[in-house]
């Protein structure tokens, strides 16, 4: 029998409906059939179209459950069931809101056994890029239940946004997660929305060219597979069998793995560098069951234990942690590390590298150096294009799809891949995207909370800049921003810390939504102003006043285009001066012209010193000086 009676997927077993607001739901029947949609005594009903497609409007319900969903239409029946009313929160991003609980199990290991708490619910949308325009239905997905399904693959940053949310708000949580990882700005709005504000590309249009699209795919599987033919071949690591313990490597130089980067020379790339190591095994681990940590290395790797593989990544950001199903008295461990372009690589500089066996760590970066040597120069890899970094293609294919359903507000964090291109305007692209998510979900004052890009020692071209720009977004109404300097790691794009994250998120809602006294977010500068020899900078959201952090110099760099003909800058002290304003002393003699600027905490890796009593770093900035 065919099957006529669809609901969308948002509403299967487990759903979490937005409580306090008429509910919106859909899916397809026969053309121009009765549907009749019923939940805890209440009923509402909907004629499908010419084509089938239906919706129905329920009245607004207060938060509760469980409650049974049911749908009928022409004989056939849905039934969702254990679905709640309460606050359904969207997760938009990249990498980090994506960071799953299962990628963070090395800082949180105990976390998702222990979570238990079934109010609490995320429905992760498949990821579809469209050009197409805006899709009406999701393909597929469904609700996981926390302390019911395996919640792995939620968001850290999501997760405990809900876990501390819940300690203050007594209602159900309910998740839309649509990060994807390396994702661009653009790609999550709508084109009428960047249109708007001149920012949609000239060539757009060829994206919706179908055969483009797929050769382009096509193009770069035929090529990157001959890349990996090609190097395969040259690599005479493969061909010496330099995997085996038996292989004698007593010839090859020796590197301590915090070393094993470029710019060394042997980690200069495009190259293939084999890393070895055979380590004594204390007695009491022989024969068990063990896993690796070492951190992440650049491109991509092949593990070996003892000969045989344990373990290869394809790229260079994920951690490797890999299996080793049983240790000997003597191990051997070898990389193959595949070093994909100009720029070098090796294993991440500042992470340790260690074995976990029977709850006991084997800390190998004591054991000593490593043997290494070059098995092949290579060429570079092809290129891969990402579909899901281009002009509104998770918008079209994710976003819009959910914009009828009933949501509480948005979180954002985001900015890492457009600091690497181009930071500028992202302020006006961020305020853009704001607002094309409040037309979409019909919420036109929807609270809108994002991260601030946190510290970063390494590919961080342009992260100041950008922390900048995401802090000018704060122009638009009902926002917050948490700021996330302190909280990152300087030898990693994806810190660990996702708790902190979800922390000030739940902080900044409980502000922003639920009516709690305390500020939303930390200090944020307002203006900064020349007063009797001295610059005076005032600041908004200082809770309970400003302090800066015990032991440390309060500092900030005042530019100057006028100094020597041309852009000069300097570094002067400052300190709290009132709750609510920071004071720089100036020399006597010293004057400024009209488009002095000042800075505070600007650069890749800044020191949070400058914070509320509330313990919220104040946000990096530039600001003109009046004067």
């Amino acid at each position: 029998m065919t099957n006529h009676l669809h609901v969308s997927p948002l509403f299967g077993d487990g759903a979490v409906l937005q409580r306090g607001k008429s509910i919106r739901i859909w899916g397809e029947a026969l053309p121009e059939a009765l549907v009749r949609v019923s939940i805890d005594g209440v009923e509402a009903s909907a004629a499908a179209d010419g084509i089938g497609a239906w919706q129905a409007v329920l009245p607004p319900h207060p938060a509760g459950g469980p409650h049974t969903l049911t749908v009928t239409s022409g004989g056939e029946t849905f039934v969702a069931h254990d679905v709640l009313y309460g606050d359904v929160w969207v997760l938009g991003g990249q990498s980090n809101m994506q960071l799953w609980m299962g990628r963070l199990a090395e800082r949180y290991p105990d976390e998702v056994a222990q979570a238990k708490d079934d109010r609490v619910r995320c429905f992760i949308v498949p990821e579809v890029e469209d050009f197409h325009g805006p899709r009406e239905a999701l393909g597929g997905g469904s609700w996981l239940v926390e302390g019911r399904d395996d919640y792995v693959s939620v968001s850290g940053a999501g997760y405990f946004f809900a876990k501390r949310l819940r300690e203050h708000v007594d209602v159900p949580i309910g998740l839309l997660q649509t990060a994807i990882g390396g994702t661009t700005i653009e790609t999550w709005m709508g084109e009428a929305w960047l249109n708007r504000i001149g920012l949609l590309p000239a060539d757009h249009g060829k994206w919706r060219n179908d055969a483009y699209v797929k050769a382009l795919a096509d193009d770069y599987a035929a090529a990157f597979a001959r890349y990996e033919a090609v190097v395969d071949a040259m690599d005479r690591g493969l061909a010496g069998d330099w995997a085996s313990p038996a292989f004698d490597d007593s010839a090859w130089d020796e590197i301590a793995l915090s070393d094993a980067y470029a710019p060394h020379p042997a980690f200069a790339g495009p190259a293939v560098v084999w890393i070895r190591k055979t380590i004594d095994v204390p007695e009491r681990f022989v024969g068990k069951r063990a896993r690796m940590f070492f951190g992440t290395l650049t491109d991509a790797d092949e593990c070996y234990v003892n000969g045989e593989p344990v373990g290869q990544t394809g790229y260079q950001y994920p951690p490797r942690n890999y299996e080793i199903p049983e240790l000997t008295a003597r191990t051997t461990i070898a990389f193959r590390l595949r070093i994909d372009t100009n720029s070098g690589g090796g294993f991440r500089f500042g992470k340790r590298h260690r074995i976990v066996c029977a709850g006991e760590t084997i800390d190998v970066d004591a054991m000593g150096p490593w043997r290494f040597a070059v098995a092949a120069r290579t060429p570079a890899a092809p290129v891969q294009t990402f579909l899901s970094r281009f002009a509104a293609a998770c918008y079209n294919g994710m976003i819009a799809p959910i914009g009828r359903y009933g949501v509480k507000g948005a979180l954002w964090y985001q900015g890492e891949s457009n600091a690497s291109r181009t930071p500028v305007r992202y302020a006006d692209k961020m305020m853009a995207l704001i607002q094309c998510w409040r037309e979409t979900f019909g919420e036109p004052d929807l609270p809108f909370i994002y991260a601030q890009l946190p510290n970063i020692a390494f590919e961080a071209r342009g992260w100041a800049k950008l922390r900048d720009e995401q802090r000018r977004a704060l122009a638009v109404g009902n926002t917050a921003m948490t700021v996330l300097i302190g909280a990152g790691e300087d030898n990693d794009l994806h810190p660990l810390d996702k708790e902190t994250v979800g922390s000030r998120f739940a902080y900044a809602a409980e502000s922003l939504v639920y009516g709690a006294s305390h500020d939303s977010m930390g200090p944020i500068v307002a203006r900064a102003e020349l007063i009797q020899g001295a610059i005076t900078v005032h600041f908004a959201h200082c809770g309970g006043g400003l302090e800066a952090a015990s032991g440390e110099e309060l500092a900030f760099d005042v530019i100057d285009p006028r100094a020597g003909g041309r852009p000069g800058c300097e570094t002067l002290r400052g300190y709290v001066s009132s709750p609510v304003t920071v004071t720089i002393p100036l020399p006597c003699d010293r004057l400024f012209g009209e488009d002095t600027r000042v800075r505070y905490a600007w650069g890749d890796s800044p020191r949070p010193v400058l914070r509320s009593r509330e313990g919220l770093p104040a946000s990096p900035f530039e600001i003109d000086l009046e004067v």
